[in-house]
């Protein structure tokens, strides 16, 4: 189907393409990287992010889209983040109301 001369391609994508973290692991590599945003927030213009793809973390469920909520939380939604992921990520629909925008890397 085309819309504006862009070709949309419809695609299937499973839940997980790899293990699940623990969520004490997760939580203290998330903490680093939200003390590290906080410190440095007054003096960046925007964020661009390089995520796998496919993180899972027990009783949370999306990696992606906890991590870019909480920074969310820090820098709210004036700051642009720009997200890389790789081309067989998991995408949802929570962790694309986070960012401005996607790219797909090799």
């Amino acid at each position: 189907m085309k819309k504006n001369d862009v070709e949309l391609i419809p695609t299937f994508t499973t839940w997980n393409a790899g293990f699940i973290m623990e969520k004490e692991c997760y939580e203290s590599l998330k903490k680093q990287i939200i003390y590290k945003l906080i410190e440095v927030k007054d003096e960046i213009s925007g964020i661009c992010f390089a995520l796998h793809g496919s993180g899972t973390v027990e009783k949370i469920g999306d990696l992606k889209a906890d991590l870019l909520r909480s920074m969310r939380e820090i820098v709210e939604y004036e700051m642009p983040i720009t997200v890389t992921l790789d081309l067989h990520t998991n995408m949802s629909e929570e962790m694309m109301k986070e960012t401005q925008l996607y790219v797909g890397c090799i």
